[in-house]
Order: structure tokens, then C-alpha cells, then sequence
């Protein structure tokens, strides 16, 4: 040391003395002479201190390292280093007054820990670099204005809140640990200056951010923005998967700019709003994050934005908007959560191209437009979603299971569209669909519904497909008293409910079920109404003109309360039509094809100057008719497969005739002397509801096989009054396979009628024509426990076999089934265990029927010897020793044949007990015959 200051003392400094060191070990820094005897050190000149070092004068060094244990402690001077400063042990500044320049690079080791406490102004001129402790706490400046490009390297976390922080050149943040600019006032980047951004941890500024520099987020990186007021630089914040984050706890405004990934969020405890400047477009994702305690809103203003990502309102977020003028395309995924609320304040135009969830509450005023575009796009509506102005469709999309959607203002429906509703909670149009041609289509899928309300026509140029099982359609206009026409097209099932009258505006074709809760008017005639399914009127139904047309392959019941129907058709391939209300014709009755099951207590009604086709073989009304008025008429009655009108002509007054066709043998009664034979099958009652009514009889036969005419030389007609079937003068026309007989005069007194034979010659044929009694195959009981029935016939007559079976006794028999002629067998899976059945088989035809032996049957039971009484029969099975018990009143086994499945007898072996018999079967079998 006393070379180099000799040296120095001369004033020659040598190339190899730059580099000398001089260490300060202990006490105050306080002017150049107190070190190195009054040196100020050189650029090159490195200084390290070991111990803690005060600084009240203005100092300036090359490099400069705070060694471990070392402490620097700023009070007032300034310190200016040259070269690399690097902090292994700690620097902190006294009291704010001084200011520290660095022009090379800035260094906190792992060991380092640089906190400043106070207003210290800093300027850096190279890089920074910590790794361990950074911290600016004061409220100064801090300038990075190097001559080349700096960096900040945040190994470890780094933190500035100085007031204000410029940018002269480029500085670079690179990738590491949070840098944070925090409680800053402004954050300048000077013109021509550039902040890059490469920390994909965080950057994070509170100072308004101005200027006129450049900022730029690369890809990945994360910048947070916490200042209300809005950029004023130029971003570039578009690289591929960075992010931007507006975090603030009071009203912030956005750059105008181009995103990748934007975060919005209110960290405050009240409502907090995210405002445009200008437009903006995300071509990342959108998110609305969840405000801690107040709601984070965005409101475009008059600006509009396009996202090309995915965006997410989350939950205690909220969409508002003051402006109508800014246009939102979201054209990835909108999703709203549970407890986000999308409810702008005026009228705002939308542009949803990717799928659409909706979980919080979306309602759009009026004015608003909402486009849903895209292909295979959905709508999932897990809660409302409700609009007041328009809805465009463009593109294939389907509306999914969840709360009820209302688009109440216009929908358009654009060239190719498709909508698919596959909501059961419900699809709401409020006005007229327009489609701008007859490419789009609207289909409601299985299980869902949709409700039209506006007044008159619903849609037109649209392609519907209603037909999906279980699917509804709902008509309900709700305000005023405006009608609703009934748009021309098939539906599954169709409900009328709301205000007001429903009229037709076409064909209309119902499959499923039709329910009428309003007044409903079928008109005009040529707009007919078919209906597949059943009808639930709840209200009135106006018949002025139009048609009914009953048709499909399915039962059909027409409920709720009376109809009036002015046309009515049926055109049943399958199944019947059974009204279970009274239905009164005004107008006509097609019959084309089925049956019209009458009931007796509420009859098919035909009005004053209605008329009906008569019927035939595949169409007419299977029960009572009643006719009111006093034209002529024919009843379109029938019963199995036999048409059998009946007709009154002649009425001598208006009145109401009921009349009834039974296809069964007559009641019993004797024959006046001039008849000889009366028919076996068939009769008509017909009532007088009028007194003092007469009118002309009609009895006609449609195929004479069923009703067994076979001249009509002496057929007649016989009229049952006070026990006795007397003869109608009457006269017959036509041929033996089809035609009527009328009586000569007209009748006062009615009741039962029917064909009848007079004198020598039968009419009715021969009662050689009535079938043989059915032979016994076999009675089987099977495996399953189900009875194998089994008989032959070898006559040619019968028709059909009604097999009938009785329970515990010989008595009271009951149709089983009945079967066409070609099949002689019938498995019976109902019999309960124990309990013994009987059997017999009629074979029937239209001149009578011929009745089996009665065969029965037993299946086994599981049990352990029984005790006490019991009924008539009763058996218990002991499968594993194969005995059955048998107990019963004035039973002998002994008087027993028990056979096997192909009728031979099984050997058994008996033995009384006080409880019963104890039978053994040695042949094996489940079952008992007898």
C-alpha cells in the first residue's frame, strides 16, 4: 500500500494499478481522504467492503462489491459506480438523499439483499440482475437509460415502488421470478424506447403506463396491468399464449390493442368496471375472472371487441354496456358460469360462432341482435337465456338440454341454417321465425319442446321436423287477444294453450298426442287437420268448416271435454279410435279405413243435416249412433270385422234416434207363426229419444256368408216386442253377398231387429253349417309351470276358437283368448301354483258354435306338509323325494287319472293322513291332470 501511494502521489498511475484493490475494513465512508488518501477510484478500479460502510459524501468507483458480512448504507452522498456492482452482503439507504448510478451491470448474489427504504433516486445504465433480495420501497425514480439494450434478469423476486419509473432505451425482462412495479404513479417509456417482456412468471406495473414507447409481451409471458387509466404506449400483446391482466381494485379502462390471452378482475370490495378505449381483439382467450368481494363488470362503451379464443365470465362477474354502438364477436366458446350476469343496459349486437354455455343469467333488451353462426355449434342453457330483440342463425346449431331459452324479438333463420332443439324445458319464439328461403330448417328432437307466441303465423319458408318420439310443440300466445295460426306441417304432439283462437294456416298432421287448451277453429275446409295420436281438448273446438282426419296404425282417445267436429275422416290402418268424450258431427263422416269405437254412456252424435258414409268392411262405428234431426240417414254401424248399416228414412218430425249394432245371437224369444228360423249372430237396437217419432226401416247386410243370407225370396225382418219376434213387412234388393231390406211402412214403436226366415224356405241357411265341438290333444303343464293347451277339429265351419278357462271349480268360465281358425293350441303363463284350472275350447262361426269337454289342470307348489282346513284342492310338492301332498273335502285319489304331458296315465302312489293324501307321482312329473 505505501508503493502504490507513493505512486499515486507523484500523479503516475500505471496500467497494472487499474486494477488494484483497496478494501475498506470498518467505519464511515466519508470523503475521498479518509480512502486511499484522498483517491477517488477510476473507472477500473474495484472496491470491496467487508464490513459496514456509511456514505454521506458523493462517491464514485469502478467496480464495487459488497462482500458478505458487508453493508452499505446510503445517507447522503451520492454514489456513482462505474463498474460491476455486485451485493453479496447488504445496501440500504439511511434517509433518501442521496442518488446511486450504475453504469454497468447490477448483481444481487444469492447471499445479497438490496432493500431501499426511502426516496433514493436509481439510474441504471446495464443490466440487473437478483438473485436473492430486491426491493426499491421508496417512492423515487428509477431510470433504465443505458446506451445499449438492459435487461432485468429476476432470478428471485423483485419488487420497485417508485413513483415514477422511465425507459430510455430497450430493457428486456427475462424469463425468472415476479418483477413488480408496484404503487408507481407513471411508468414512462420514452419515444423510440421498448419494454420486452419475456417473464413468463410476472410483470407486473401500477403506474399509468405513457410515454408513447412500445411495449411488448412475447409469447408465454404474463404482464399485469393494475393502473385504472389505459395504456398509453403501443402493445404488441398478440404472441402466441401470452397474457395480459387487467387487476384492479377500481374502474379500469383497456388498451386498444391486439391480445393473445386477456384476464380481467376486480380486487376491490365494491362493483369495479373494465371499459374499452377502443376496439380490441383477443385472439386468444377471454376471461372474466371472479371479483374477490365486489363484481367485476365489463363494459365495452361505445367500442366493440373480437375474440377469436374462448371466453369465460366466471362466477360474480357481470357484462354491462352504456353504448349501443360496439359490435361483440365472440367467435370461440362463450361460457358463463353460475353467478356471472350478461345484462347490458341497452340495445347491443353479439356474434357467437363457437358453443355457447349458460349458466348465470343472459337476458338482451330490445334492439339487440344476437348471431348465433358457426356449424355443429351447441347451446347449452343451464340457465335461462332470454332475449328482446333479434336472433340471426347461420350454420348448423343445437340447442341442449337445459333451462328454457326465450328469443323473444325476430328470429332469422339464414340460407342453410339448421337449429336442433333437444331442450325439454323449452325453445321460446316470440315472433315470427323469417327464413330467407326453404333451405333452413328448425327440427325439435326427442324429448323436447318448443313454444311459438306470436300472433298469427309462426314461421314460413322453414323446413321443420317435428316427428322425434315424445318431442312437443307448444302454441301459447300470452298477451292480448291476438289468434294464433297453426303453422302448416307435421307435428309429434301438439298442445294449444295460451290466449286467444287457434286456427289452421294448412294441412296439419299431429302423430302424437294433441291438446287443446283454447278455443280451436279447423278452417277452411281445404286446410285438414290428421291426427295420429290422441286428443285432449280442454277447450272449445270451433268447427265452422274443415276436416278431421283420424289416421295411423295406434289407438287413438279422443278426452277432456265434448267435441265438434264439421268433417271428420277415418283413415286407420291399425289400432281404433275411441273417444271417451261425446263427439257430435256437424258436418260429415268419411269413413276410408278403421273402426270408431261409440261408447254407450256418451254415443257418436251426428247433428241436424249431418250426414256420414255408410260404412264397409274396413270402416264404420263399432257401438251406439245417435242422429238428430229429420233427414234421412244411414248409420255407419259394425261390430268385429261385420259392416252392418242400418238406415231410417222418412222421419215424420225433427227428432234423435240411437241405434246400436250387437254382433251376437239375438235375444231369445219365440217366433211369430210366419217365421221360421231367426239369424244366430247379429241384431240392431234402435231407440227413440223423441216421442211420437216414426220413420222407415233399413237393414242391410255387406257380406252375406257373415250374416248366413242365402235367398232373399223369404228373408224378412223381426221385430222383438212384448217377448215375441214378430215380422216386419218388409222388402229386400240387392244379391246374397251384399244388400238391404226396407220395411213396407214406416215404424212408430222401435226396439230389437234382425234378420228372420219366413215359411218353408230358410233364408238363413242351414244349421248343418254350425262348427263341430273341438277335440282334446292335449293339457300339459310345462316346466316354467306355464299350461300347454292343446285340441283338434276336423270341420271346415269354424271361424275362430275362443278358448275359456275357470278358477278353483267347473264354474264361471271367462274368455282366455281368442284365436283365428288355424291355430289350436295356447300357452297359458298365468296359472298361480296350487291352484287348479279348467278348460274348455268353442268353435264358432256366424250360425253358431259347438263347445269341448272341460279338461283341467294343476302346477305343483313348494310347501311342507300343510295342516288345518284347506280349500277344494290344493297340492304341495316335496321336490327332492318327488311326493306331493294333496288335501281337499271329499277328495279319493282313487277316482284319479293323472297323465303325463302326451296324455297317458302316470303311475302314483298313494297314503292317507290326518292332514290330507300323500301322493307320489312315479312318473316324475311337475303337474297334475285332470
Amino acid at each position: 500500500m505505501r508503493l502504490l501511494k507513493f505512486i499515486l502521489g507523484f500523479g503516475i498511475l500505471l496500467p497494472l494499478r487499474l486494477w488494484a484493490i483497496d478494501t475498506v475494513q470498518n467505519g464511515n465512508w466519508n470523503n475521498p481522504a479518509t480512502w486511499q488518501g484522498g483517491l477517488v477510484p477510476g473507472t477500473n478500479a474495484e472496491v470491496r467492503l467487508l464490513h459496514v460502510v456509511q456514505l454521506n459524501v458523493n462517491a464514485t468507483t469502478g467496480n464495487l462489491t459488497v462482500e458478505t458480512g458487508g453493508q452499505l448504507i446510503l445517507v447522503g452522498g451520492n454514489l456513482e459506480v462505474n463498474g460491476l456492482f455486485r451485493l453479496l452482503g447488504q445496501m440500504t439507504d439511511g434517509n433518501g438523499l442521496g442518488q446511486l448510478v450504475f453504469n454497468q451491470d447490477f448483481r444481487v448474489e444469492p447471499s445479497g439483499n438490496c432493500t431501499l427504504n426511502f426516496q433514493t433516486p436509481l439510474t441504471f445504465r446495464g443490466n440487473l440482475e437478483n438473485r436473492n433480495v430486491f426491493r426499491q420501497f421508496g417512492n423515487g425514480t428509477v431510470l433504465f437509460n443505458g446506451a445499449n439494450p438492459q435487461q432485468i434478469n429476476p432470478v428471485a423476486d423483485t419488487e420497485f415502488r417508485a413513483d415514477i419509473v422511465q425507459i430510455a432505451q430497450q430493457l428486456t425482462i427475462r424469463n425468472g421470478a415476479a418483477l413488480r412495479f408496484t404503487l408507481g404513479n407513471t411508468f414512462e417509456i420514452f419515444s423510440g424506447a421498448r419494454l420486452l417482456n419475456e417473464n413468463q412468471n410476472l410483470l407486473r406495473i401500477d403506474g399509468h403506463l405513457t410515454g408513447g414507447g412500445l411495449l411488448t409481451n412475447a409469447a408465454l409471458a404474463i404482464f399485469e396491468y393494475q393502473n385504472p387509466l389505459a395504456p398509453q404506449v403501443n402493445m404488441e400483446a398478440n404472441a402466441s399464449q401470452n397474457q395480459v391482466i387487467y387487476r384492479a381494485n377500481q374502474n379500469q379502462e383497456l388498451a386498444a390493442t391486439t391480445y393473445f390471452h386477456l384476464i380481467l378482475q376486480n380486487i376491490g370490495t365494491s362493483n369495479q368496471e373494465k371499459s374499452l378505449v377502443g376496439e380490441m381483439l383477443v385472439e386468444g382467450d377471454l376471461t372474466v375472472q371472479a371479483g374477490l368481494q365486489g363484481q367485476t363488470l365489463l363494459n365495452p362503451g361505445a367500442f366493440g371487441w373480437v375474440v377469436l379464443g374462448n371466453t369465460l365470465f366466471e362466477q360474480n362477474t357481470a357484462f354491462v354496456d352504456n353504448d349501443p354502438s360496439g359490435l361483440l364477436d365472440f367467435q370461440g366458446e362463450l361460457r358463463l358460469i353460475a353467478g356471472a350476469v350478461f345484462l347490458p343496459s341497452v340495445p347491443v349486437e353479439i356474434t357467437i360462432r363457437g358453443d355457447f354455455f349458460q349458466g348465470g343469467a343472459f337476458a338482451l333488451p330490445a334492439g339487440s341482435l344476437l348471431r348465433l353462426l358457426g356449424n355443429n355449434r351447441n347451446i347449452f342453457p343451464q340457465a335461462e337465456i332470454r332475449t328482446a330483440g333479434s336472433v340471426e342463425i347461420e350454420g348448423q346449431r343445437t340447442l341442449q338440454a337445459g333451462e328454457l331459452v326465450s328469443w323473444e324479438g325476430p328470429v332469422i333463420f339464414q340460407t342453410n341454417a339448421v337449429l336442433r332443439n333437444q331442450n325439454p324445458n323449452g325453445l321460446l319464439f316470440g315472433t315470427p321465425i323469417n327464413a330467407n328461403d326453404n333451405t333452413a330448417s328448425l327440427v325439435n328432437e326427442m324429448g323436447a319442446v318448443i313454444f311459438f307466441r306470436p300472433e298469427g303465423l309462426p314461421f314460413s319458408n322453414l323446413n321443420t321436423d317435428f316427428s322425434a318420439p315424445g318431442n312437443i310443440v307448444v302454441y301459447d300466445r300470452q298477451e292480448g287477444t291476438g289468434n294464433q295460426t297453426i303453422a302448416p306441417t307435421q307435428y309429434q304432439n301438439l298442445r294449444l294453450a295460451g290466449t286467444g283462437t287457434k286456427t289452421l294456416g294448412g294441412a296439419v298432421t299431429v302423430h302424437g298426442l294433441l291438446t287443446s287448451e283454447r278455443q280451436f277453429d279447423v278452417s277452411p275446409a281445404n286446410y285438414p287437420l290428421t291426427l295420429q295420436g290422441n286428443w285432449q281438448n280442454e277447450a272449445g273446438f270451433e268447427a265452422r268448416q274443415g276436416r278431421v282426419i283420424f289416421s295411423g296404425s295406434q289407438d287413438q282417445q279422443l278426452t277432456g271435454i265434448p267435441l265438434q267436429l264439421y268433417e271428420a275422416e277415418l283413415q286407420k290402418n291399425g289400432g281404433t279410435l275411441g273417444p271417451q268424450v261425446l263427439v257430435e258431427i256437424i258436418g260429415r263422416l268419411f269413413l276410408s279405413q278403421g273402426f270408431w269405437e261409440s261408447l254407450a254412456a256418451q254415443p257418436l252424435t251426428f247433428r241436424e243435416n249431418a250426414t256420414s258414409d255408410p260404412g264397409q268392411a274396413s270402416a264404420f262405428v263399432r257401438g251406439p249412433i245417435t242422429k238428430i234431426g229429420s233427414a234421412d240417414f244411414i248409420f255407419p254401424l259394425g261390430a268385429g270385422s261385420v259392416s252392418a248399416p242400418l238406415g231410417l228414412r222418412g222421419l215424420n218430425q225433427s227428432g234423435s234416434f240411437t241405434v246400436a249394432y250387437f254382433r251376437t245371437a239375438p235375444p231369445t224369444a219365440n217366433l211369430a207363426p210366419a217365421l221360421v228360423f231367426l239369424s244366430a249372430v247379429e241384431y240392431w237396437q234402435v231407440q227413440s229419444n223423441t216421442p211420437g217419432l216414426s220413420a222407415g226401416l233399413e237393414l242391410f247386410w255387406t257380406n252375406g256368408a257373415a250374416s248366413g243370407i242365402t235367398d232373399l225370396t223369404d228373408l224378412s225382418v223381426a221385430q222383438l216386442s212384448s217377448g215375441i219376434w214378430n215380422e216386419v213387412e218388409s222388402q229386400a234388393s240387392g244379391s246374397v253377398a251384399s244388400g238391404q231390406i226396407r220395411s213396407t211402412n214406416n215404424l212408430s214403436n222401435f226396439g230389437d231387429f234382425t234378420f228372420a226366415s219366413r215359411e218353408a224356405r230358410n233364408a238363413l241357411g242351414n244349421t248343418d253349417l254350425i262348427p263341430s265341438a273341438p277335440e282334446w290333444g292335449e293339457v300339459r303343464v310345462e316346466e316354467s309351470g306355464a299350461i300347454q293347451v292343446r285340441w283338434v277339429d276336423l270341420a271346415s265351419q269354424e271361424t275362430e276358437y275362443i278358448v275359456e278357462r275357470a278358477t278353483g271349480s267347473e264354474q264361471n268360465f271367462s274368455v282366455l283368448q281368442t284365436l283365428p281358425r288355424n291355430q289350436t293350441e295356447l300357452l297359458d303363463t298365468t296359472p298361480i301354483a296350487g291352484t287348479p284350472y279348467f278348460y274348455r275350447v268353442r268353435a264358432q262361426n256366424p250360425f253358431g258354435s259347438a263347445i269341448s269337454e272341460t279338461r283341467g289342470a294343476l302346477v305343483g307348489v313348494l310347501g311342507n306338509l300343510p295342516s288345518g282346513s284347506a280349500p277344494l284342492l290344493k297340492v304341495y310338492p316335496n321336490p327332492n323325494t318327488g311326493v306331493f301332498w294333496v288335501e281337499g273335502a271329499g277328495l279319493r285319489p282313487e277316482d284319479w287319472i293323472i297323465l303325463d304331458g302326451q296324455g297317458l296315465s302316470v303311475p302314483f302312489a298313494r297314503q292317507a293322513t290326518p292332514q290330507g293324501w300323500q301322493i307320489k307321482l312315479l312318473g316324475g312329473e311337475r303337474g297334475v291332470i285332470f
